[in-house]
């Protein structure tokens, strides 16, 4: 069953959208199995849906690095980490887009939960990295990591987490618990994760 080519347009027209703000509500869509299309559309479709997503990892990178940096205490450390997990929220919400086939459901659910793994490693092992100039105690690790582990970013990976709450803005930041000052400002971000394009064939 090969539909017309006004829903591969449909498809890149939204995804041009997404790119540019994640918010952009993708329902509507025409839904797609995997005949829908040749082989040739599916991967000039999944090239734009992959650069979608990259466009929206690198400007992650971006904004974390500056609210992180910006933040004066415990607090508004866990508004950035919670503030920008909704981006990667984002990213899942259209890997598992029910218009998609299962089998490209599965690879970009699979690509987004490898990155945000990738992430919170990435930010732990900062957290720990010794940098040049910057005494950085015992403490000030303990705390850092206990930030980043409370609130971590794979917690939207998990099967009892509420994307759908997260999206719609009911998460409250938790109040932080008691703890002395830090000594020495300690800011970092992750790499942005590596571009790559994943290749799904199609028989027809």
């Amino acid at each position: 069953m090969t539909i017309s080519a006004s829903a591969y347009e449909a498809w890149v027209t939204a995804l041009r959208l997404w790119r540019d703000d994640p918010r952009h509500d993708m329902s509507g869509l025409p839904t797609l199995v995997v005949d829908s299309l040749p082989p040739s559309a599916y991967e000039r479709l999944l090239g734009h849906m992959i650069g979608a997503h990259q466009h929206v990892m690198d400007r992650w990178s971006e904004t974390f690095a500056r609210s992180w940096a910006a933040a004066g205490d415990e607090q508004q450390q866990v508004r950035a980490l919670l503030d920008t997990r909704v981006l990667l929220a984002r990213r899942l919400q259209l890997a598992n887009h029910p218009g998609l086939p299962e089998v490209i459901r599965t690879e970009l659910s699979k690509s987004v939960a490898n990155d945000v793994h990738q992430l919170q490693k990435q930010l732990e092992e900062a957290a720990t990295r010794h940098q040049a100039g910057v005494r950085t105690d015992r403490l000030q690790i303990e705390r850092a990591l206990r930030v980043l582990r409370t609130n971590r970013l794979t917690a939207i990976l998990e099967p009892d987490f509420s994307l759908h709450a997260l999206l719609e803005g009911r998460f409250d930041v938790p109040a932080p618990q008691p703890l002395p000052p830090l000594t020495a400002a300690h800011h970092f971000a992750p790499e942005p994760t590596a571009r790559r394009r994943r290749a799904i064939i199609f028989d027809n």
